[in-house]
């Protein structure tokens, strides 16, 4: 355990150093420093971005007659989308799609499948300091307007476009470890303050937004010296405008076949400190309740107990976040009557 927590406070060490190191590049501004534009490409609460193109739909159309559902595509995330579902959905009664063209897609390396299926799968990339705004790229879908009833002259029939896909949230809070928690050592000035880490977005639609430290006491000690245990309180919070679902299910939650109610809000977490997995409660998969989330990950591993007369340090705190998401456009359409029909 002694050899455990001396390669435990070497990476402690080396972390410090590489954050010192970090803010001297980026920051300063003197002579004979270089301007470096900073993007910070995990700014935001937006994943897949979707809104109908002009006059696709549009406003009204002849029954009998095909139009177009243009749909413009955005990742607004840091993350890449990989696997993602598109799916329209229509009111059977007075829209069907085109059969055999359906969908018209123009970048076919984005976009697979077959031109005929009810759900197009796609891949687009996120955010990066090359492409700050994420990839953008647009497709249609072919629709018919059914004939309506005879015994009126319009109806109005909504479309939904819907995007299912899976995402990942990454958050790196600087948090202070005091195992001194009473002030106990006197005339020592500590570096840092244990307290809680609060935090707005990282660049998706599930955000972490406050991580508390705490110090459980441990069941043994080191050469008679107690030991503590870090523990992190985490608040999570759907911070977009969507639903969080299993990430298991992306194909399903954009098709036909139903996911369960025990689906939703669903979410699974890795929380690591210096490389090594903690232990979260309660167990995965976890659960959005009224969108927000509380769990406690506290550390289980030994080696990175902490000895009561080690003097307060900042350490970087890893938290992924993996989940589905899925969110829904609608728009409206009035089909008339074809004023070429005589209606006796």
């Amino acid at each position: 355990m002694k050899r455990g927590f001396k390669r435990f406070l070497a990476l402690i060490s080396i972390i410090t150093m590489l954050l010192f190191t970090g803010c001297s590049m980026v920051g300063g501004g003197g002579q004979g420093s270089a301007s470096i534009t900073k993007v910070d490409i995990y700014e935001g609460t937006q994943g897949l971005e979707m809104e109908f193109m002009k006059n696709a739909p549009p406003d009204d159309v002849i029954e009998g007659h095909n139009f177009k559902v243009g749909v413009d595509l955005s990742n607004e995330g840091a993350q890449d989308i990989l696997d993602g579902y598109i799916t329209v959905s229509l009111e059977d009664q007075y829209m069907k799609p085109v059969e055999g063209e359906t969908w018209e897609v123009s970048s076919p390396d984005i976009f697979t499948g077959s031109s005929s299926d009810p759900s197009m799968k796609f891949n687009l990339m996120g955010k990066s300091i090359e492409s700050p705004h994420g990839e953008r790229v647009g497709l249609f879908y072919n629709v018919n307007a059914k004939h309506i009833d005879r015994q009126t002259e319009t109806h109005r029939s909504n479309i939904l476009v819907t995007g299912c896909y899976r995402y990942k949230t990454h958050a790196r809070p600087l948090v202070c470890l005091d195992p001194d928690m009473y002030d106990r050592v006197q005339d020592v000035e500590k570096s840092c303050e244990m307290q809680p880490a609060s935090m707005s977005d990282q660049g998706a639609p599930v955000a972490v937004t406050e991580v508390i430290p705490k110090m459980l006491p441990a069941d043994e000690k080191l050469d008679d010296v107690i030991m503590f245990r870090p523990a992190f309180q985490i608040r999570i919070q759907n911070v977009g405008d969507g639903e969080v679902f299993n990430p298991d299910k992306i194909q399903q939650a954009c098709s036909a076949k139903a996911i369960t109610y025990g689906d939703f809000n669903t979410y699974y977490i890795d929380v690591r400190l210096n490389g090594v997995s903690l232990k979260c409660n309660p167990t995965p998969p976890f659960r959005l309740t009224y969108e927000r989330d509380n769990i406690l990950c506290e550390v289980v591993n030994p080696d990175q107990f902490i000895p009561q007369n080690i003097l307060a340090f900042e350490t970087l705190l890893e938290i992924e976040l993996t989940y589905g998401y899925t969110k829904t456009i609608s728009s409206e359409v009035l089909i008339r009557r074809d004023p070429a029909v005589v209606v006796y």
